[in-house]
């Protein structure tokens, strides 16, 4: 059986607003091979694909991740790609962002392994 091809103007579950198709690629949307340079993943193996756009975090259902945990602002961090690199940002959050149980001010890179903690709620940072 023929692989299914995709229709122009589908959208991908893992890139809200970005088509899958090549040609016309939409200015600011990743091209398929830099989409995924990354991912966050929880403790029960739930994977969050990273790329070049911002990934948000927080309690409100408008985030790409949403975290169920009282702890966590409604807009608490989010992940950006900022030359080359990935880092988190904390959002004023009101009991902050840690990464490997640091606390962290502003914004901070991310290594490969990396724990990103929100109020109880764990990710484990793995770059590709």
């Amino acid at each position: 059986s023929r692989p299914r091809t995709q229709r122009a103007g589908e959208r991908p579950a893992w890139l809200p607003g970005c088509p899958r198709v090549r040609h016309p690629w939409p200015r600011g949307c990743p091209t398929p091979a830099r989409a995924a340079l990354g991912a966050i993943v929880q403790r029960d193996g739930t994977r969050h694909p990273v790329g070049n756009t911002p990934l948000t975090m927080g309690r409100a259902t408008s985030n790409n991740v949403q975290i169920a945990d009282g702890q966590a602002s409604r807009q608490h961090a989010e992940i950006r790609y900022e030359n080359g690199r990935h880092i988190v940002a904390d959002l004023n959050s009101t009991n902050g962002t840690l990464v490997n149980d640091q606390r962290i001010t502003g914004s901070q890179h991310l290594n490969h392994g990396d724990i990103i903690t929100i109020g109880s709620t764990e990710f484990r940072y793995e770059s590709s």
